[in-house]
């Protein structure tokens, strides 16, 4: 997988900076061409509270990025900058500094690890792809600092780990386990229906699915996936729909609750936000 992301690179992005300075992005994200990105973009502002303005939202941009590109890059980009904001730039010669030696680089290898190893361990598949998301997301607002180029190529780079069925693509969705979450809104007398106090004692809460419908291993969890009670099945009635029955009376259970089902292969969860309204 790494070595397709990284072959799929060379061949997609060329990552000579458009910019002016003498900065080679080929190897990744340079602090050098970081830093001289932000210099070029704040030090020429014609008055001081604009000069301090303009690099203190460099600095927190730079400073998103710190899970993406790693604390030790972000601290010694911000280090520098906070010195040119300290200083409004005086004594900062940008012709002089145009030539980049990128000793400090987060190179197309080390950000597919380093990604890797905080999104793709994640234990459920929304975690995961939330995590990659958020990767993107700091690259995005950070992209005329550290260069377009750089964005580019991590966007590259997470949206194959997307894809990726060990990463994005696969495993189980979330902590709830349900393939899909829906309302109970469809109508009454036929459709789906959470009935929080029965007509039979000990008038504890009913579950009925729509008309048609066949739920197995039915069950009440939080949202979290914490197992709440037991959903038993109990009857066909009240136009041939299948009846689940709790052990529990509404008042002891919490809010926000999922009454999840085993429903034609699929785990489909019914949001039940209050157990003792009525959902139809």
């Amino acid at each position: 997988m790494k070595k397709l992301i990284i072959l799929s690179l060379s061949v997609m992005i060329s990552f000579t900076t458009a910019s002016a300075l003498d900065c080679d992005l080929t190897a990744g994200a340079c602090s050098e061409a970081t830093v001289l990105n932000a210099a070029t973009q704040c030090c020429s502002k014609a008055t001081p509270k604009r000069i301090k303005k303009c690099l203190t939202s460099k600095i927190r941009r730079i400073r998103a990025t710190k899970r993406a590109l790693g604390a030790t890059w972000v601290r010694g980009v911000r280090s520098e900058l906070a010195s040119y904001k300290s200083n409004l730039c005086e004594g900062v010669d940008l012709e002089a500094a145009a030539v980049c030696t990128c000793e400090n680089t987060v190179d197309q290898s080390e950000f597919l690890e380093r990604t890797e190893a905080a999104c793709c361990d994640k234990e459920y598949r929304d975690d995961r792809r939330s995590c990659l998301t958020s990767r993107r997301a700091s690259l995005r607002r950070s992209k005329n600092v550290n260069g377009v180029e750089v964005f580019d190529a991590a966007k590259i780079i997470i949206s194959s780990l997307y894809e990726d069925a060990s990463c994005g693509a696969g495993g189980e969705l979330n902590k709830t386990g349900c393939d899909s979450t829906i309302d109970i809104n469809d109508g009454a007398s036929t459709g789906h229906l959470w009935k929080p106090y029965s007509d039979h004692s000990p008038h504890n809460p009913v579950f009925l699915l729509r008309a048609g419908v066949v739920g197995t291993s039915c069950s009440l969890i939080t949202t979290k996936g914490k197992a709440v009670d037991s959903l038993n099945f109990a009857s066909i009635a009240n136009g041939a729909r299948y009846h689940y029955r709790p052990t529990k009376h509404c008042t002891d259970m919490p809010n926000n609750l999922l009454a999840k089902c085993q429903i034609n292969g699929q785990k489909t969860c019914f949001r039940v936000p209050d157990p003792c309204n009525r959902y139809d």
